[in-house]
């Protein structure tokens, strides 16, 4: 099995209600190229309809987790990747952070936290 990382792709939405997508019309944009100043959510969306959308809301202090991670699977040989979704944020000196990670193989999520 072939990996394809574009399963999932992002999309972020701002307070004033715009919105920058990681592919459109004028091609693919850069996780850099979104002002996290504005950002009010982080969304990992599906072209596949039967695959569920994944969004985050992040407050003015978090700052944004979003990745993908290849695996392979030994057992059954294949290729695949992991999207992962969050927010990490320094409060009082320590490091809190929240990920989503989203396994489209079986349209699944889980969560981890890092409560400082």
């Amino acid at each position: 099995m072939e990996c394809n990382p574009v399963l999932y792709s992002w999309v972020a939405v701002y307070n004033n209600g715009s919105s920058l997508s990681e592919f459109d019309g004028n091609g693919r944009h850069l996780f850099k190229e979104i002002d996290q100043d504005k950002l009010d959510q982080l969304s990992w969306a599906s072209s596949d309809p039967t695959k569920t959308t994944y969004t985050v809301h992040i407050a003015p202090w978090q700052r944004v987790i979003l990745f993908r991670r290849h695996h392979f699977n030994e057992r059954t040989g294949e290729d695949y990747v992991l999207y992962a979704l969050g927010w990490q944020a320094t409060i009082d000196g320590r490091n809190y952070k929240s990920i989503l990670f989203i396994d489209p193989q079986t349209n699944t999520a889980r969560i981890t936290e890092n409560l400082g």
